[in-house]
């Protein structure tokens, strides 16, 4: 059961599979407060720079992470936008997810280790998947992730986009995703209140 009257918590978990603190965290990035982007966020009018946002800042755009931190630690999202192999793309960081459930190495092994408890909670990845209504990242039939830029799964530094066009591909993909989310979500709503 979620709550959200818990002191100092955004969200609560608590049952008995255990209690998380829990914060939502943006699955989508528009780049424009990145310094190392600005050469191409220049390019990009204001006005456009404002509808990115907008459509970016709703509610298809979040996922809840653990808030907690362990051992003094970075949390996951600390973890993710810290990381020059990430660069806080939440396509990336389902990857690491889904090699974690596979108990293989990513980027980010350390952090999501220290939060086993929460990922456990979904059993396997695709659990997680299904729970967060995530089917338009992951390929099932190709069994691989469908990155918001090209990924060759090996997690070289700075994953951001290297051009206008490849910062509009990126914008596009995650835009896409967003819909197909939403439209998810939409329905997920529709059947569970259903009679």
């Amino acid at each position: 059961m979620l709550r959200d009257d818990a002191p100092n918590s955004y969200l609560c978990h608590d049952t008995e599979a255990g209690k998380f603190s829990l914060t939502s965290h943006s699955i989508v990035h528009s780049l424009i407060y990145v310094k190392r982007a600005a050469p191409i966020i220049s390019q990009i009018s204001k006005p456009k720079q404002a509808r990115i946002l907008s459509r970016f800042s709703t509610v298809p755009g979040y996922i809840i992470f653990p808030g907690n931190r362990i051992g003094g630690k970075m949390t996951i999202n600390g973890a993710r936008g810290c990381n020059a192999r990430i660069c806080d793309r939440y396509d990336l960081t389902l990857e690491c997810i889904r090699r974690h459930y596979g108990s293989e190495a990513s980027p980010l092994s350390e952090v999501l280790f220290r939060y086993r408890d929460f990922f456990a909670l979904f059993q396997s990845f695709d659990g997680y998947i299904e729970f967060f209504l995530l089917n338009e990242l992951w390929n099932h039939r190709l069994n691989r992730l469908n990155a918001f830029l090209p990924f060759d799964g090996s997690f070289p530094k700075q994953l951001l986009p290297k051009s206008l066009d490849d910062y509009e591909t990126f914008i596009e993909n995650q835009s896409t995703f967003l819909q197909a989310l939403a439209e998810r979500m939409t329905s997920w709503l529709r059947m569970t209140e259903s009679p």
